[in-house]
């Protein structure tokens, strides 16, 4: 391989960490907004719990709270499940990079040592 060819193979690497960073960021804005509407979903039903505890109706309200925590369990779990899958990818690319790194710089040594048998 070629130092231009490791150029370009750590020039892509690079591309998709940058990628995996922007997306990283798009779902940890996402998890925000989903953790701020399950909150205020919650703090409703429990308002709504409150002013018909008692009847049928508080009861509804305080299954229907159940199941928003257990569909905001649900949601959280899965993004966090990303997020390990996320950090996963980010150490092979680190990795990667760094593997392409020592080769390119291996490759440059070799060529100028090439130059000084030549001189």
């Amino acid at each position: 391989m070629t130092v231009e060819e490791v150029r370009r193979k750590r020039l892509l690497n690079e591309q998709a960490q940058d990628a995996l960073l922007l997306e990283k960021r798009q779902t940890e804005r996402q998890q925000d907004r989903y953790q701020h509407l399950f909150f205020q979903e919650k703090q409703l039903a429990e308002g709504l719990v409150e002013k018909y505890y008692g009847t049928r109706s508080g009861a509804q309200y305080e299954e229907y709270i159940e199941q928003v925590r257990r569909d905001e369990w649900q949601v959280l779990e899965t993004l966090e499940e990303i997020q390990e899958k996320w950090q996963k990818q980010e150490r092979q690319l680190e990795d990667q990079n760094e593997r392409l790194y020592q080769e390119e710089l291996a490759l440059l040594k070799a060529e100028e040592e090439e130059w000084d048998g030549q001189s």
